[in-house]
């Protein structure tokens, strides 16, 4: 009598050459299959991760904390006890464009990445960047 063709005949020859059941192959391919997703799961959250990156300018002021979009060049004002600060984004970066404050914190340049700041103290405002472009928190780790 011929043994079927196809995939069955191929999973029972490789359980005789291995010397598994039936119930050891199907075991030992549902733990294959759970190992691969597993590696990949989180491969795939890596890839995801690097390509949906987060960046945002976040300006802490007396009137609040506001969450800035990287993607729309524009110019915000934020009110401080010496009057009106103003904050810049453009191309993917912010600066302090204008302030009321006595002290050059207007040229202190530009930002656009994470952990970066400007701030005017005398006027209480703060530029941050924060988020990641690997959409990590971290980027590094010690025990």
């Amino acid at each position: 009598m011929a043994e079927p063709t196809g995939a069955p005949g191929l999973t029972l020859g490789i359980s005789r050459l291995l010397g598994l059941n039936r119930a050891d192959a199907r075991l030992a391919a549902a733990l294959l299959v759970v190992a691969l997703a597993a590696t990949a799961l989180p491969l795939w959250r890596a890839t995801s991760a690097t390509a949906g990156g987060e960046i945002w300018f976040v300006v802490h002021s007396p009137s609040g904390t506001t969450r800035l979009p990287v993607e729309r060049d524009a110019v915000y004002e934020f009110a401080g006890p010496l009057g009106t600060t103003l904050v810049e984004v453009r191309d993917g970066r912010a600066r302090i464009l204008d302030s009321p404050c006595p002290h050059p914190c207007r040229h202190g340049g530009w930002v656009s990445r994470p952990g970066q700041a400007a701030a005017c103290v005398p006027n209480r405002v703060v530029l941050q960047v924060t988020g990641s472009p690997t959409g990590e928190d971290f980027d590094a780790e010690t025990h």
